[in-house]
Parts: structure tokens; C-alpha cells; sequence
């Protein structure tokens, strides 16, 4: 039995898209997963897939349930548990003394090279962020705050060739959803 994370993009934030914990374990449960687990309000689920199906259908599976439960569009980035641990173990910055600070945005595919590249040229002269990019997940480091990073503002309006976005969380929630697993 293999265990994932789903991220779940803009839920419960500004009083939009509001989605109840207890109604999102429900809706998990519906397509199939157990042993389910959430993580704060903002749409971090770890749960465990007895069929061991792709991370792809089960993302697909799930969109539709929340679509078809709370009537609105909650887009998905479904990720296996050894990948997620591999991305934690990556982390460019581990040791930086605020980890609300650091963050990993992840995409539901690969991001096209010249795609990322452009939007890195882009805000390059920002000196106090720093990024480091993977095919499909993006490490960034802002010391004065992600509200106020022209980076992150850029690399969270990045949509790929199929019109779909990327959802980022922090490093200590990456370590919270980790513990889950």
C-alpha cells in the first residue's frame, strides 16, 4: 500500500473556497484512499492508496470529488511519499533559521525549461530571494517574507502548456506533512 500527498491549491484562504477538514477526509475516502490524514486548513491531505494507483489518476479522481462535493474547482498536486521525502531531502536551505521563509512550490508536471527560465530572467534582480529549480518543483528563499516577494508573486502566476498552477508550502509545513507520513 503506497502512501501519497495531495496539495490542494487555494482552498480556505481569504474566506473563498471554503473546505471543511472533516468534509475533505470524507471526500478522500469517497475515491478510494484511507488511513487519511490532514494538516492544517490549507488542503494538506496524507492518506494511504490500497489500489497503488498513479499519483496522475488518483489527482484526477480527486479533483472531480472536490468539484462535485463543494461545487467549485479545487486544483491538485497528488505526489508520492518517497517523492515528497526525496524534495524535502533536496531543500536547498534546511538550516535557515526561519522556516516559514522557505518554501517549495510544486507543479502538477514538469515545467518547461525555457518556460521557468523566463519567468526567472525575469525577477533575477531581486537579490534578496534566492530559487533553485527541479523539473517540477521550485525551492525559493525569501528572508523578508512570501507576500512580499516579486519572485514568488511571478513563479505562483507560472501556468503550464495545460493551464494548471502550482500551490507552495512552507518549509515547516513540509516537515509537518512529512511526520505523516
Amino acid at each position: 500500500m503506497a502512501r501519497v500527498v495531495a496539495l490542494l491549491r487555494g482552498i480556505n484562504v481569504g474566506g473563498r473556497h471554503k473546505v471543511p477538514m472533516a468534509d475533505l477526509r470524507a471526500v478522500v475516502e469517497s475515491i478510494g484512499l484511507t488511513e487519511i490524514q490532514t494538516y492544517i486548513q490549507s488542503g494538506n491531505v496524507v492518506a494511504t492508496d490500497p489500489q497503488e494507483c498513479t499519483t496522475d489518476s488518483l489527482r484526477q479522481l480527486l479533483e472531480t470529488a472536490i468539484q462535485d462535493e463543494f461545487g467549485f474547482p479545487v486544483p491538485v498536486v497528488m505526489v508520492s511519499a518517497g517523492r515528497f521525502r526525496d524534495i524535502l531531502a533536496d531543500c536547498p536551505w534546511p538550516a535557515v533559521e526561519d522556516p516559514r521563509c522557505v518554501h517549495a512550490i510544486f507543479y502538477p508536471a514538469a515545467i518547461p525549461t525555457p518556460m521557468l527560465q523566463q519567468a526567472l530572467d525575469l525577477v533575477r534582480s531581486d537579490d534578496t530571494d534566492q530559487v533553485s529549480a527541479d523539473h517540477d518543483v521550485v525551492w525559493l528563499h525569501t528572508p523578508a517574507g512570501l507576500s512580499t516577494s516579486r519572485m514568488a508573486e511571478r513563479l505562483m502566476r507560472l501556468t503550464l502548456p495545460d493551464g494548471r498552477r502550482g500551490t507552495a508550502r512552507n518549509l515547516r509545513s513540509l516537515r509537518e506533512i512529512t511526520a505523516r507520513l
